[in-house]
């Protein structure tokens, strides 16, 4: 709530025009965090196993990793700028618990874009089911996976099983969620 707040005294202060050039700037940030990171991660990976080449989930676990650091860290640093432009957080918004969301996991998954990080049964689940298809794609239908083991759904055991076609309609579903609303903020900048 509070970053909206300030997301939209910010848009009054400055304009669309300064304030989609201000949301171009932190993607690029965000992007340079993401690759520091990976940076970092892999060759500590290397640190860890060496004279070995990492695989798919070696990877993606140091993508997903250096994309969630650099999120936090960029998150922390635009909240401490947010707060020196705009003031503290009104004492009401600081007290106010929120209210616990009572829906399934998976409901939050699928209407909310909430992420899951996948473990590493879950990744091979989906990489033998499911490599062939593109890295962003396998990184959803993994985080779905997850969460469907966290809520103890049976998950799909063979391309043949009627659950494929299931993870795939919701997969294809969020991505297109999630490209839908990156558009709208594009636009709405």
């Amino acid at each position: 709530m509070f970053a909206e707040n300030a997301y939209r005294e910010l848009m009054q202060a400055y304009g669309r025009a300064a304030t989609a050039d201000e949301m171009e700037s932190v993607s690029r940030r965000l992007a340079i965090m993401i690759e520091e990171q990976t940076i970092l991660l892999t060759r500590q990976w290397h640190q860890d196993h060496p004279d070995q080449v990492p695989e798919f989930q070696d990877l993606l676990s140091i993508q997903q990793r250096s994309s969630m650091t650099a999120d936090e860290l960029l998150t922390a640093q635009y909240r401490e700028e947010l707060l020196m432009v705009v003031g503290d957080e009104p004492e009401a918004e600081q007290e106010q618990p929120t209210a616990p969301d009572t829906r399934p996991l998976s409901q939050r998954w699928v209407e909310d874009l909430e992420h899951v990080d996948a473990s590493e049964e879950s990744l091979a689940l989906v990489d033998a089911l499911w490599g062939h298809r593109a890295p962003r794609w396998v990184v959803l239908a993994a985080s779905l996976i997850e969460v469907w083991t966290i809520e103890g759904r049976r998950l799909p055991d063979g391309l043949e099983d009627e659950l494929v076609q299931e993870v795939e309609r919701l997969v294809d579903a969020r991505a297109a969620a999630g490209d839908a609303l990156m558009s709208s903020l594009r636009t709405e900048a």
